[in-house]
């Protein structure tokens, strides 16, 4: 990677560099994000325990409240 490049992203306001962020992962597709086997483990268990009515979901505002509360 080009070292000028790093050096003016590091001088970013942290509003730019999640901004650019941000559009480098949307840039991303889905191959190009692997997922290891033990992820994906996780993700199958929890969308069991989301369909047996076992796990309860929260909107991110709920969940930027409680963390908040604390």
């Amino acid at each position: 990677m080009r070292k000028n490049l790093i050096k003016e992203l590091k001088q970013l306001t942290p509003e730019e560099k999640l901004t650019v962020t941000e559009i480098l992962w949307d840039s991303l597709k889905e191959e190009d994000v692997p997922i290891s086997e033990t992820q994906l483990n996780i993700i199958r268990e929890r969308e069991e325990e989301y369909k047996a009515g076992k796990s309860t979901l929260y909107t991110w505002d709920e969940v930027k409240s409680n963390k908040t509360a604390k």
